[in-house]
């Protein structure tokens, strides 16, 4: 088979198409398909996106690449006169892509982009604080009472305050250790970081009740250690005792023997001694005893062993099996993400996104009928028995959103639904306040995510992308990648010959129109700003 130069044969098929004037295009519209109208800024998208793959030395190599360009058109246009869009598999994964594309849009970035550098620099250091929490009825005799306990921790030991205040009912005076960030409730971890070292803290409040605590040190951490241990526990063994047990081993090992393999024969440990000793991966806080943690960040070379040491569990010796460092900013970025959605700080993000849209959008609040509804809901509805009234108004306007109504039947409806769960701890007016509230933001919420592709032309064009390489895919693999000749030719060569004559009968099937005017303004317009 004679296999043509690529240039010559779009140079012909260019030729092919038809060149329109100006007057039957708007300035910003590049060519049309069938009446389909393309505009430039879907153009430029895919040539600045291939930028550095095109050749645009003259008006000659654009001409080539909008023939590229109207091919690829064709292609997907042919995939969609096919039915190609209404395929299950395509319209999922375009569902996955485009959920998963929204979530840069659906949120406010500032705040995330401030929380996502925040865990990271908290995560370089490790708190040590105490707390005194006081759980009341009262919110007002709470925050007395945490105050008025909590000041104690000044001058005080802990075990001095905690012997005469702690009950474990209403007041807990608790030392907590060390922690770092995503280990404690959100809010309580931004007044742990922002309370000097011996200070004690304001007053304030979290989903537990109300917290006075005192920051006793801050360390910058360490990072994360995983060791092997021997650990003997405090009681005699065969007449020997644990202390000179251990120092017996500890000799061991400095003659030679496998500390994996003692570990096997001797550690009480019945977690880790089938495994040499090996512990999980740790840092600073996260274990049951300081001693065993200091002891065990102390080690710097990987293989290094500690002396014999006694913790609360017996006698252990340690053995450091690795160190990992803190990763770039870049490479946590990701499972901080990750983190942050299952931490408060989402909770966070998703306020200020709401007020954002509180601000963008304008609410009129005719009548939230409240204390109708305060007639018709009751304690049925914890039970999720509840179903609104039959002669319910219709008609009643809740609010109206930027122009549309919303009304009492729609919040209603939502009540009913109960994608929320409330328990009796709730009482029916503060249902109301916190059900109208996220009805509200549901209702923002769904008007601005129908709104992203005008607000945001780059959505538009990512998933337009997305959705148009979906189809060429598939009808690539119908029409040539799935096509093989029954001669022993070049296969590839084969499939370039065909999808040539495939886009041919395309051409000509299609009624393909470019706007001659703007086309060469566009072309001046792009050689002008590379030659800059």
């Amino acid at each position: 088979m004679k296999k043509y130069c690529p240039i010559i044969l779009l140079f012909l098929n260019l030729l092919s198409l038809s060149f329109l004037s100006a007057q039957n295009f708007s300035k910003n519209d590049i060519l049309s398909i069938d009446n389909q109208i393309i505009n430039t800024d879907e153009f430029l998208w895919m040539f600045n996106k291939n930028s550095s793959l095109n050749k645009t030395d003259s008006e000659a190599d654009l001409d080539q690449y909008l023939d590229l360009f109207i091919s690829f058109k064709l292609k997907v246009k042919e995939a969609l006169d096919q039915g190609l869009d209404g395929d299950a598999i395509i319209k999922r994964e375009l569902r996955g892509y485009k959920s998963q594309l929204e979530r840069n849009y659906l949120s406010d970035q500032t705040v995330s982009a401030a929380m996502l550098e925040e865990a990271y620099q908290r995560l370089q250091y490790d708190i040590r604080a105490s707390h005194v929490l006081v759980r009341l009825e009262d919110s007002l005799l709470a925050k007395e009472q945490a105050l008025r306990v909590g000041q104690l921790l000044i001058d005080l030991p802990l075990e001095t305050v905690k012997e005469r205040h702690h009950n474990g009912k209403t007041i807990f005076v608790e030392n907590l250790g060390y922690f770092t960030a995503f280990n404690m409730d959100y809010d309580f971890e931004t007044v742990a970081y922002n309370t000097p070292v011996g200070s004690i803290s304001k007053p304030f409040k979290t989903k537990y009740g109300y917290h006075v605590l005192k920051v006793h040190d801050r360390l910058e951490s360490d990072g994360e250690v995983q060791v092997a241990h021997i650990l003997l526990a405090d009681q005699p063994k065969d007449s020997i005792p644990s202390e000179q047990e251990i120092h017996m081993l500890y000799q061991k090992l400095h003659e030679g023997q496998d500390f994996s393999e003692l570990a096997k024969r001797y550690s009480d440990d019945p977690q880790s001694a089938g495994k040499g000793g090996r512990l999980k991966y740790f840092r600073r806080g996260q274990l049951a005893s300081e001693v065993f943690e200091s002891e065990s960040l102390k080690l710097d070379t990987i293989g290094e062993i500690t002396s014999p040491f006694e913790t609360q569990f017996g006698w252990h010796i340690v053995k450091l099996l690795d160190r990992k460092k803190f990763e770039s900013f870049d490479m946590a970025r990701a499972d901080l993400e990750n983190r942050i959605q299952r931490d408060g700080r989402a909770r966070k993000i998703n306020e200020a996104f709401f007020n954002k849209l509180a601000r963008l959008y304008e609410i009129d609040y005719v009548n939230p009928k409240k204390n109708y509804l305060l007639r018709i809901l009751d304690t049925s509805y914890f039970e999720q028995q509840w179903s609104p009234p039959v002669d319910m108004p219709q008609d009643a306007v809740l609010f109206v959103l930027n122009g549309q109504k919303v009304f009492l039947t729609n919040f209603v409806n939502y009540l009913s639904d109960g994608k929320k769960r409330y328990d009796a701890s709730w009482s029916i007016n503060a249902v109301l306040d916190d059900a109208f509230n996220n009805f509200v933001n549901s209702k923002m919420y769904n008007k601005y995510q129908s709104e992203l592709p005008e607000r945001f032309p780059e959505f538009r064009l990512l998933l337009n992308e997305y959705s148009d390489g979906l189809l060429l895919f598939e009808v690539m693999q119908q029409n040539v990648w799935s096509k093989y000749p029954d001669s022993d030719m070049d296969v590839i060569v084969f499939q370039e010959g065909l999808e040539q004559n495939w886009v041919k009968s395309l051409k000509e099937k299609h009624n393909v129109q470019i706007n001659t005017a703007g086309w060469a303004a566009l072309k001046k317009e792009i050689l002008n700003s590379e030659d800059k």
